[in-house]
């Protein structure tokens, strides 16, 4: 019988996990799995549950947001051993990477549906000794996720960043970047950026899927420059509604691996979370890293 690890991060979106947890794990008790369920709590991690238990399983199953996903990640290849194969029941406030994935919004369908379908080999971003699964970002609105209270996001779900987002307007200010990708580079005034391996950033940014292979070893790299006037933001505005980024206000770029530096030291969130404060940054695709079931 296969062994399956079950990681539940219960304080995630507004707790829907706990209502239906005995259901999941007979759901993947039927499909024939040996199902052991680990709770996170503030002196264990969802990281650290990962990377202390995870090699013992054939299949490792994280019920959270898309924090929680990156933590699972992150503790999975943390030794830089072959990882499980792994699913993700999405249970977070906005989960940008269960809609790339193609995820059920009812947990108990995504659990019959991992139970049951293949894994697909993903790539996943690195930089700085941590793995993001699907957006490093920077600039505004970047760290809307992190910095909007738990207990807020519980009440208001996707709402809450947006509350968040419009509160952090005024704060807004243009940071000068020299970008080198690929053999190529560029330099200029940007509110915004994120590398990215998702259809959704946010919840509110939207790329293309037609753009988006999660395993072609390319990042999808947006950059927004800084309005001049109210006719610039509004071209901005224009364009990520309709997702035609590449255009004078908008840049997309496609790389595997990316440089930014900036003038002055800025904010990084990775996969929602603080991701760190750099003026110097190097980010990888780490191609075909990780196995999951969509």
């Amino acid at each position: 019988m296969k062994k399956l690890m079950l990681l539940v991060n219960p304080v995630a979106g507004k707790g829907s996990a706990k209502s239906v947890l005995m259901s999941i794990v007979s759901c993947f008790n039927d499909a024939g799995y040996e199902t052991t369920v680990y709770v996170s709590s503030p002196e264990r991690s969802i990281q650290y549950l990962a990377d202390e238990f995870g090699w013992h399983y054939d299949m490792v199953v994280c019920i959270g947001g898309d924090g929680t996903l990156s933590e699972t990640v992150n503790g999975l290849l943390k030794d830089g051993n072959p990882p499980p194969v792994l699913g993700y029941i999405p249970a977070g406030s906005t989960n940008d990477f269960a809609s790339t994935l193609g995820l059920p919004k009812n947990l108990l369908e995504t659990a019959a549906l991992i139970a049951k379908n293949e894994p697909v080999p993903v790539d996943l971003g690195y930089y700085n000794g941590n793995y993001f699964t699907y957006v490093a970002a920077f600039g505004a609105f970047a760290n809307v996720s992190y910095a909007t209270p738990q207990k807020t996001k519980n009440t208001f779900g996707h709402l809450a960043y947006i509350f968040e987002g419009l509160a952090n307007l005024p704060s807004i200010k243009p940071v000068h970047i020299t970008i080198e990708y690929d053999g190529s580079t560029l330099s200029g005034d940007f509110i915004f950026g994120c590398v990215a391996n998702s259809t959704s950033v946010g919840g509110f940014v939207k790329i293309d899927p037609n753009l988006v292979l999660l395993n072609d070893g390319l990042f999808e790299v947006i950059l927004v420059r800084n309005p001049m006037n109210i006719i610039d933001f509004t071209n901005v505005i224009s364009s990520i509604i309709s997702q035609s980024y590449d255009n004078g206000n908008v840049v997309l770029l496609h790389a595997k691996k990316i440089k930014f530096t900036f003038d002055t030291a800025v904010d990084w969130s990775r996969d929602g979370e603080y991701g760190g404060t750099y003026s110097t940054i190097t980010i990888e695709n780490k191609h075909e890293a990780i196995q999951i079931v969509r």
